[in-house]
């Protein structure tokens, strides 16, 4: 069973990686593609390729997820989306989809996006550990059972103290954990006495 839950977790832990490749890049798609694909060899460096990709495209971080309002989404997440803890993914991708959602997070902007971008959201903040994927019945993991409407979506965790590992706050407080997504900066629309919850780790 150990040896199971030790498989799990580095199949899980590769998808993340495919992910974070794919909806947040750091640099050239090619370059870094190139350096997984050639890990150990000696090579000499390479330029970024300029015009082939969507990094080099955008000049920089592309936007698959627009320019939204950072805050407005964590507050939707927190008020109206995850307000009772884990929610269906499907049931996110509506609500953050939702007309009115829309226009908190991109304001007159909205209709220059198309529907996938929302998707393009969700998925970002899914390889950020902004948010994270569970299952709806942990016994459902590894059987022809499992389905797409079995899979929640609730926010992560990141621990304040690696060492000490006594508390650990909501991702979306940590600024890091959005540097390779389009958000406009924080601007503390949740008002300066709310307090992100804090739990004990286990």
């Amino acid at each position: 069973m150990q040896r199971l839950r030790r498989e799990r977790e580095t199949l899980r832990n590769d998808l993340m990686e495919v992910l974070q490749f794919l909806v947040i890049p750091t640099q050239c798609y090619h370059l870094k593609l190139e350096a997984i694909l050639e890990e150990g060899c000696h090579l000499p460096s390479r330029p970024p390729c300029g015009n082939s990709c969507s990094f080099c495209l955008a000049g920089g971080q592309p936007k698959f997820s627009g320019v939204f309002k950072r805050d407005s989404l964590i507050h939707i997440l927190r008020s109206k989306v995850l307000i009772n803890g884990a929610a269906n993914i499907d049931a996110v991708y509506k609500a953050l989809n939702s007309k009115e959602c829309r226009s908190d997070l991109y304001g007159k902007s909205q209709h220059q996006y198309p529907a996938g971008t929302v998707q393009a959201l969700v998925l970002q903040l899914v390889a950020s550990n902004i948010l994270e994927v569970s299952l709806e019945k942990p016994s459902l993991c590894g059987t022809n059972d499992l389905e797409r409407k079995h899979l929640l979506l609730n926010f992560g965790f990141q621990k304040d103290d690696v060492t000490r590992g006594t508390h650990c706050r909501f991702a979306h407080d940590v600024d890091a954990n959005w540097k390779s997504i389009s958000s406009q900066p924080s601007l503390s629309i949740l008002g300066p006495n709310s307090q992100p919850r804090r739990r004990l780790t286990e």
